[in-house]
């Protein structure tokens, strides 16, 4: 799994512990890929974990591990947002 996207890109606008707490999750999932919600009306394969105010969308692959897609701000309208 990689981390580098995550940590470099939330570096300077998220704490170091809810980083980790993401990447925990995103630990989680990949072994668990059917735990989340699944988010039909986003897209096809999309399920969604929340994680304190952030959402962690992905998609699982063949019950062998996830993409995660996107982690975002719960507060944002993910209605506008291309998942494809």
């Amino acid at each position: 799994m990689r981390y580098g996207y995550i940590s470099h890109k939330t570096a300077f606008s998220m704490p170091i512990n809810l980083s980790k707490k993401i990447i925990i999750k995103c630990q989680l999932l990949v072994e668990n890929p059917k735990i989340g919600r699944k988010r039909a009306e986003l897209s096809k394969d999309i399920y969604s974990f929340l994680i304190d105010r952030y959402c962690i969308f992905y998609s699982p692959i063949n019950d062998s591990g996830v993409i995660i897609q996107r982690v975002i701000n719960s507060s944002r309208d993910i209605a506008n947002i291309d998942f494809h």
